[in-house]
């Protein structure tokens, strides 16, 4: 968080306006007071993540958020449970839910957000 820009870039912003042209002509040209951006997390193949963490065996990952991970709670606590005590039934799932090993860059600063005049 401390890294990620909170404020809608340009494109989004133009995207959103051709959005209210084809749906609600009357508003295409309102004043844009401020704009929010909504962050969640999801991993880089988009799949859940359950599983140790590295170099561990008494400390585990779970995240299945990705913005419409709510809907998984109770089948996403079940399994997370599953796991830790050694008891998953598919294998296949929980290849599928590993950590990435893959190493990534850290992000670069945040972007600063716009001025008034910007708006």
């Amino acid at each position: 968080p401390d890294t990620s820009s909170r404020w809608a870039n340009q494109a989004n912003i133009d995207g959103a306006r051709r959005f209210l042209q084809r749906r609600f002509p009357a508003l295409a040209d309102a004043p844009l007071l401020e704009t929010h951006a909504c962050h969640y997390e999801i991993s880089v193949n988009r799949d859940f993540i359950v599983d140790n963490v590295p170099e561990t065996t008494n400390a585990w990952i779970a995240g299945v958020g990705q913005a419409e991970g709510f809907k998984f709670g109770p089948v996403a606590g079940e399994y997370v449970a599953q796991r830790v005590l050694g008891t998953v039934g598919d294998p296949a799932v929980a290849k599928a839910f590993v950590l990435p090993k893959e190493e990534y860059a850290p992000p670069g600063p945040a972007p600063k957000p716009p001025s008034e005049e910007e708006f």
